[in-house]
């Protein structure tokens, strides 16, 4: 079962408590009565978005987060405590972020750019907004004038920082966009230039 992500499950069984999905290999995963769709029959194959429970237990749901693990988006932290902070993914349970994972520390009603995560010791989704870590600094793996989709990750005087790809660390100078940008804004744009001497 795939924690994080979107898959396809099969309906196995139902119980008073929703209807239990499975995976190819057997493992079943509950989506909880609310949110099962009418007429749901056993066989039938439903498209799941798999997190975990407030006990860390996985469960199915049928709402969409606002983003998937492994993916940038801009969120905003809906309680702060010792413990970290709690942001809304449109999803019952709101995402955690660590204190360890804060870059500077996150205030309620704030709104920052987070790379959302598998934890591998708790296995739950949570997010880190130590965006540098999960970003290659070396870009010759893309070519001049090669079609990218750009997160905008911070703001300068005469430039941005922008993550591409999902992979890259990149710059956008001033005289390269038009409209207004903030953090978090998601562009289709081209490669420029790639420097020769660090990539």
């Amino acid at each position: 079962m795939r924690i994080g992500e979107y898959q396809l499950l099969r309906v196995a069984r139902e119980t008073q408590h929703g209807i239990y999905l499975a995976d190819p290999a057997g493992e079943e995963v509950l989506l909880p009565r609310g949110q099962c769709p009418p007429r749901s029959e056993i066989s039938d194959t439903l498209n799941v978005f798999v997190y975990t429970d407030s006990e860390d237990r996985p469960v199915a749901t049928t709402k969409k987060p606002l983003a998937t693990a492994g993916e940038f988006v801009k969120l905003r932290v809906i309680s702060v405590a010792s413990a970290g902070a709690f942001l809304d993914w449109g999803l019952d349970k709101d995402l955690f972020c660590p204190p360890m994972e804060q870059r500077v520390p996150m205030r309620e009603g704030g709104q920052y750019l987070v790379r959302v995560y598998v934890d591998e010791v708790s296995n739950r989704v949570v997010c880190s907004t130590k965006l540098s870590r999960f970003l290659q600094s070396d870009g010759r793996a893309l070519a001049p004038w090669q079609p990218v989709k750009i997160v905008v990750a911070g703001r300068f005087p005469d430039m941005m920082t922008v993550i591409i790809d999902g992979r890259f660390k990149g710059s956008l100078f001033h005289d390269e966009w038009h409209d207004r940008l903030d953090i978090g804004d998601v562009r289709e744009a081209y490669v420029k230039n790639i420097r020769p001497e660090d990539g």
